[in-house]
């Protein structure tokens, strides 16, 4: 697996641009939670794919955007070239 494919496959960057931009700062807040994060930078390395989440970590991204009306099949994948997400 190469490297921008790992990211791809790990990455909710998507999701943040799926979801309403005034839930991004309550899903950030709630991920960082779920996933023990205690800064910004290891939030970035999570929603930029550059970790891999274990199943249940993956089910509790899922749980928190799909209270904000996200879809799963929403979420996952970087961000498209086009569209920056935001770094919340």
């Amino acid at each position: 697996m190469t490297k921008a494919n790992f990211a791809n496959e790990n990455a909710f960057a998507r999701g943040i641009l799926n979801c309403r931009m005034k839930d991004s700062a309550a899903i950030k807040r709630e991920i960082m939670h779920c996933l023990n994060l205690h800064n910004n930078k290891a939030y970035h390395n999570r929603k930029s794919g550059l970790i891999r989440h274990s199943p249940y970590e993956r089910e509790g991204i899922e749980r928190t955007f799909m209270r904000y009306g996200v879809r799963p099949e929403e979420i996952w994948g970087l961000a498209d070239n086009n569209r920056q997400a935001a770094d919340c």
